[in-house]
């Protein structure tokens, strides 16, 4: 190891413990960030450049008991950058005397806001009144007591005249404090991920394109009042061209009174919005509310499943894996294909000579230098099943159901792997999904987490697409594996997992991570823990451009440098530079950073 290498790999580690230490002890909050990273003075000129300046119509759904907060919510739509707005307010109810006079100063004075009010017709929706009423190209929502970032709109339509073929622009957001005055609990959001979509609504405050949403609005009943998260979810399951802007640009208000007793939980409405959606798009599900995040499920095809696992001694974690398999498994068909990679303990013969009579039980020998990749395209090769889950032997079932809910997401047409939430044995995180990039190649995002913790990346609980998981708990259909080739067998220990992820998504499949399905893994416990440098220089090659241009389904305003998901610092080492170090370095010593 070079003296230069050992001076990298410690100022890593120790930024790397500086971050954790920061966050535990409160030293670089969210203001801190947004001080970094926010630039708040003003040029007016500087929408003056935008060619394309199609009219944005905000609308306000508005009663009397959200009337005092309209005027922060107005106030922020008169400063923004870009001028070419109208706001549409729909009222609830038709008596607004109390309203303050600075409100009542704007409703008389401003043509830009147009005030549509219940007229106590029977099936009277003020929504619906208003948005017909609406002259804009683009629509956003804004509730009273939400305000906008100065650039929103600016920012938005830039976007458009880069693309005029957006049909819907999201972008990321926090809330604000009772008083209004202070922000706090940011949303990173990622890029376009349908099965987050499922668990969190974040498109609600998106801005919209009008034809996309008349074409939906009329399609609707007139029975029943309009429901913007229905209409959300309408939109996004006709749109085509969806886009994320990747700044804080939506500031939610807190709400300073506590829930009504007879209120839902956010979970308990976002299921029935999920289940109609379910219902529309032909999927025989059932959404419910399960660890505090909404779960679906629908019956499974009964397929029958090769869980492939390569071994090699280490029998008494092996053994725990498969009891585990054969203890707890509820669905059924499904056989055990083992991989044997030259145990050398005769015990190891013995095991294996007790489970060869088993029906369900198959074991392999792999021969030759040892490569994982190659051991585990032998098992598919040897396997009967219709999908294959490629599974590590030091990982333990938690959840009877796990194998159906992985099943279940393999064998979604759209979908090309599948991966589980795995815990260490403390209960702890070690895997939620695999972010391109982070802490060099590619490192699992949550690890080190509790189950249920959130953050500025949202919830472990969400489904959520990534672009790549981890192959010691991966699911993929057989005629999918076979038609790409199966794993890249230049990789001899690590990282096809993440490059078979990838291929799929070139061809336009998703990986998918549930987190309804868990397993115990203890990490590392049959292998060495060295890399291969010709794997190292495998990746760099494979995965360079996207940790250049940044992952997809993570955000950039957070950290590349830890596993926890927090803010990212400006001294950071950029992602493309830690890669480029780690390849640089990686003759001298390839030990696992």
């Amino acid at each position: 190891m070079t003296f230069q290498s050992i001076i990298w790999k410690i100022r890593t580690a120790i930024q790397k413990r500086w971050i954790g230490v920061q966050d535990k002890l409160g030293f670089y909050p969210y203001q801190a960030w947004i001080a970094e990273n926010e630039n708040r003075d003003v040029d007016q000129t500087e929408g003056s450049g935008i060619v394309n300046r199609p009219l944005v119509s905000i609308l306000i759904p508005c009663d009397e008991s959200s009337a005092r907060d309209l005027l922060a919510s107005l106030n922020s739509l008169f400063e923004q950058v870009y001028p070419n707005w109208e706001a549409c307010l729909a009222l609830y109810s038709d008596s607004f005397a109390k309203i303050n006079d600075d409100l009542t100063h704007l409703f008389q004075t401003s043509e830009r806001i147009h005030v549509f009010r219940n007229q106590r017709n029977q099936g009277f929706d003020p929504i619906r009144a208003a948005f017909e009423q609406t002259s804009g190209e683009f629509v956003v929502l804004l509730q009273p007591g939400d305000t906008l970032s100065l650039r929103m709109l600016y920012e938005t339509i830039q976007a458009l005249n880069q693309n005029p073929q957006l049909e819907i622009i999201y972008f990321d957001e926090d809330h604000l404090t009772v008083n209004g005055k202070t922000r706090c609990n940011p949303f990173f959001k990622p890029d376009w991920s349908p099965e987050l979509l499922l668990s969190t609504n974040f498109l609600f405050n998106a801005v919209f394109r009008r034809s996309l949403m008349d074409r939906i609005v009329s399609q609707q009943s007139f029975d029943q009042p309009i429901n913007f998260a229905d209409l959300v979810m309408l939109c996004a399951e006709q749109a085509q061209y969806i886009h994320h802007i990747p700044k804080v640009l939506y500031h939610r208000q807190q709400p300073n009174v506590p829930p009504r007793p007879d209120d839902a939980p956010a979970s308990d409405r976002q299921c029935r919005v999920v289940q109609d959606h379910l219902n529309r798009i032909g999927i025989p599900a059932k959404a419910r509310t399960e660890r505090g995040s909404v779960r679906v499920t629908w019956p499974v095809s009964g397929k029958k499943i090769s869980i492939i696992i390569p071994t090699k001694d280490h029998l008494k974690d092996l053994n725990k894996c498969i009891a585990s398999i054969l203890n707890k498994t509820t669905y059924s068909p499904y056989e055990l294909v083992l991989v044997d990679s030259s145990s050398q303990w005769e015990a190891s013969q013995r095991y294996y000579q007790k489970h060869l009579h088993m029906p369900n039980i198959s074991i392999l020998r792999f021969q030759g230098e040892f490569n994982y990749s190659a051991a585990l395209n032998l098992g598919a090769r040897s396997a009967h099943g219709d999908i294959f889950l490629f599974l590590n032997n030091d990982t333990q079932v938690v959840d009877p159901d796990w194998l159906e809910e992985l099943v279940r997401w393999a064998d979604r047409p759209e979908v090309g792997i599948v991966g589980a939430k795995l815990l260490y044995p403390n209960g702890y995180i070690q895997h939620a999904g695999i972010v391109i990039g982070m802490e060099g190649h590619a490192s699992h995002i949550f690890a080190g987490t509790r189950e249920s913790s959130s953050g500025p990346f949202g919830s472990v609980e969400w489904y959520r697409n990534y672009s790549a998981v981890t192959g010691a708990c991966m699911a993929i259909r057989r005629e999918l594996f076979e038609r790409i080739g199966g794993f890249d067998e230049s990789y001899r220990l690590v990282f096809s997992d993440v490059e078979i992820c990838l291929r799929l998504i070139r061809q336009g499949y998703r990986v998918v991570y549930t987190p309804f399905a868990r397993l115990i893994h203890r990490v590392g416990k049959t292998r060495s823990n060295l890399i291969p440098p010709e794997d190292i220089d495998h990746a760099y090659q494979h995965f360079k451009e996207i940790v250049q241009s940044g992952d997809p389904y993570f955000n950039p305003n957070l950290s590349y440098m830890v596993r926890i998901p927090t803010f990212r610092r400006r001294w950071e080492e950029a992602p493309p530079a830690r890669l480029q170090n780690i390849v640089k370095f990686s003759r001298s010593s390839t030990q696992i950073l």
